[in-house]
């Protein structure tokens, strides 16, 4: 009964998925489903169901790869016109269902935050992610090749770390003079596939 709320607490895990998953009434699928069909989240966290959800649809029972977050053929939910009555204090989220299908599973992954710390002999001069210039959050003087800066970001799949700098000691073999550290909260280090 989507007019009854229900309730499920959880402790967060980095990459972990939480997926919900549901059905239409019997014989709701194809072009009906999106209307049909609705689906509505709040959380504590700040995350309902406006947020980046994927949702994987099917005409049968959702399969258990799917129901684990695994499996392929994740997309984004449809927004739901389906005229359900949900709790009240659902009224403000926004209503979504999954795709035209009749089964539904709904997934979100919690946003990884990776923090660096790192050093360069002798100045660093820019740190870009994802192709952003994040040089202006990096926490530690720049020049100051005997102190650890710190920069944090969101992990984006796919996207590159590029790490600026330039060795001071003109004229001299930079492989000798100049060095680069870095160990981050995803167990990535220097020493990693740069």
């Amino acid at each position: 009964d989507p007019s009854e709320e229900k309730t499920l607490q959880f402790s967060l895990l980095s990459h972990a998925p939480l997926v919900v998953a549901g059905q239409a009434e019997e014989g709701m699928s194809g072009p009906d489903a999106c209307s049909a069909a609705g689906f509505k989240i709040s959380c504590s966290n700040g995350m309902t169901s406006a947020s980046d959800w994927q949702v994987y649809g099917d005409s049968q029972a959702i399969d258990t790869s799917h129901l684990a977050g695994l499996g392929l053929d994740w997309t984004t939910p449809c927004t739901s016109s389906a005229s359900t009555a949900f709790p009240a204090a659902l009224a403000s989220e926004a209503q979504v269902w999954g795709t035209n299908a009749q089964f539904a599973a709904f997934r979100w992954t919690p946003a990884e935050v990776i923090t660096c710390s790192f050093s360069a002999s002798s100045v660093v001069d820019s740190v870009y992610y994802d192709g952003q210039d994040i040089t202006s959050q990096i926490i530690g003087p720049l020049s100051a090749s005997n102190e650890t800066k710190t920069v944090s970001f969101t992990r984006v799949r796919g996207a590159y770390l590029v790490v600026t700098a330039h060795d001071t000691d003109a004229g001299s073999d930079s492989c000798a003079t100049g060095s680069f550290q870095m160990k981050c909260s995803n167990g990535v280090t220097s020493a990693s596939g740069w």
